[in-house]
């Protein structure tokens, strides 16, 4: 009888590790060095190990993308001479990165697979993989507290920094992000806000503000639990039942990205440089940097591209369950912040609001993609429910309201979640209308004095209405019937459904310059 052995590994932390530094050039670095771990075209480390190891027989992935994969051989030996090698390659090329792996073996291929899986599970590399520590004596340095282990043009490296170097200047990532048409801009490196340093970001004028996106598919577990029932009643090959599963999400996430890169990005270059950099693209993963005006209009469109291209590419397989055929959703967190802010923490910011985005949709039983939203001011905020409590509660005859919606739904009308495409419209009417200033002084005002308040958004609405130049009556019926398509709010008082109020999320996307 023929014996399957599998080694499965996946990192894991992945944007802690990419966001733990100040500077984009090391954020780049990371992100092109994790990328390269494994990639579903093959062209990775891991092409490097197996051809060392150099297989009697071909081996078989059932997953290899997005810094993981999951390898099948006959041959145990060769299975621990790859996992032997590869966990060397970690320690000496990617330091400090966390990942799991396990071994397992079977009669079949997805026995072994998922004794592989359920080792992983409990098997994760630790600081002690990382001994000896350096000596007390050894200069650290100061930005992150590790050894010196090199100094590069007046600028001391720790081991960790001195590897994401080594990739900063690669672009494999951004060749999946972007679509060929952008082969001649330029994605910057550089957040400085410095116009002469190489690559900088496109700012426009002395507005440096960025928004950190964090998008990520739902139901995935649903799937990977109903594709072994598939395999099983229609005697599918399991490898490459869920190689096929992961090499099409993979696609679908990459199309989605780059037909909302083509929509929004390069049309917003800057002498030939992009405003964005992005950090993570891989299974149904999303994680990047942009020029804040930007953010919320490329999420709408990624979000609505990888509803489209999940179902297109997941439905070719008539053998496949309904529920995986019909495609996926997604879901997204914007964390708008000062350029200067902490990336790490910004992305714990954006990856709350997604989760929070995710609950929503849930409790609304949403079929649409969903997303939420922030702008951080000056408070390092990571926890979303805390933050709701102490910067978006205002209370109204006693009892609480948020200055926010919470979650938006992409498709309009889809469930009870208000639309995420109304909300983008009116604030661009209001802008349009040069109001913004006034309902940011309502939104201020509603924490302080709510009967001025009220008495200011009757005034603000007047205003509105008075100013010709701008569009007068017109913008201002453009305006109430943005406000009321969102809550159903009559025009003569404040626009305020349940326990919650729009004005605060019309007032940042406004700000952000949306």
């Amino acid at each position: 009888m023929t014996r399957y052995f599998a080694y499965h590994f996946e990192a894991r932390s992945i944007q802690s590790f990419i966001l733990d530094s100040g500077r984009l050039r090391d954020v780049v670095g990371a992100s092109e060095l994790v990328d390269a771990l494994a990639r579903r075209n093959g062209d990775d480390l891991l092409a490097l190990a197996l051809e060392a190891v150099n297989f009697r027989v071909e081996p078989q992935f059932a997953r290899r993308a997005g810094s993981a994969f999951t390898m099948v051989t006959t041959e145990e030996d060769e299975r621990d001479r790859l996992r032997a090698l590869w966990t060397l390659i970690l320690r000496l090329l990617v330091p400090e990165l966390t990942y799991s792996e396990g071994i397992g073996a079977g009669d079949s291929a997805r026995k072994a697979i998922t004794t592989a899986r359920e080792s992983a599970m409990v098997r994760t590399n630790t600081e002690s993989d990382n001994l000896p520590p350096p000596s007390p004596l050894a200069e650290r340095v100061r930005r992150t507290g590790r050894a010196v282990v090199v100094r590069e043009k007046s600028e001391d490296l720790d081991s960790v920094t001195r590897a994401k170097r080594r990739f900063a200047r690669t672009e494999s990532l951004v060749e999946r992000f972007a679509p060929a048409q952008s082969g001649m801009l330029v994605w910057p490196r550089d957040l400085s806000g410095d116009p002469e340093a190489e690559k900088a970001f496109p700012f426009i004028g002395d507005r440096r503000l960025v928004a950190v996106v964090h998008a990520d598919g739902n139901g995935m577990g649903r799937m990977l639990a109903a594709l072994p029932k598939a395999v099983e009643q229609n005697g599918l090959d399991y490898i490459a039942t869920f190689g096929d599963f992961s090499r099409s999400l993979g696609e679908a996430t990459e199309a989605a990205a780059k037909r909302a890169v083509a929509e929004v990005l390069l049309p917003a270059h800057r002498e030939g440089v992009v405003p964005a950099r992005p950090i993570v693209l891989g299974g149904d993963d999303l994680v990047a940097i942009f020029r804040a005006d930007l953010a919320f209009p490329f999420v709408l469109a990624y979000l609505e591209a990888f509803e489209k291209e999940t179902r297109a590419r997941l439905a070719r397989q008539s053998s496949w369950p309904e529920e995986v055929r019909k495609g996926m959703t997604a879901a997204a967190g914007i964390a708008f912040v000062h350029a200067h802010h902490p990336y790490h923490l910004a992305h714990q910011l954006a990856e709350a609001l997604c989760r929070h985005a995710k609950a929503a949709a849930r409790i609304a039983d949403s079929p649409s993609s969903s997303l939420a939203f922030f702008r951080s001011t000056g408070s390092y905020w990571t926890d979303y429910a805390a933050l709701l409590e102490e910067e978006l509660t205002f209370r109204k005859d006693g009892r609480p309201v948020r200055n926010t919606l919470g979650a938006y739904a992409v498709r309009q009308g889809s469930c009870s979640l208000p639309s995420a495409r109304e909300l983008l419209d009116l604030a661009r009417v209001v802008r349009s209308a040069r109001a913004g200033g006034g309902l940011r002084q309502i939104g201020s005002l509603l924490f302080s004095d709510v009967p001025e308040a009220e008495r200011a958004w009757r005034r603000w609405l007047r205003n509105v209405e008075e100013r010709r130049e701008t569009g007068g009556k017109e913008k201002r019926q453009m305006i109430e019937k943005g406000f009321t398509n969102l809550v159903g709010a009559a025009s003569d008082g404040l626009p305020i459904a349940g326990d919650r109020t729009p004005i605060g999320d019309v007032v940042t996307l406004v700000e952000v310059g949306t």
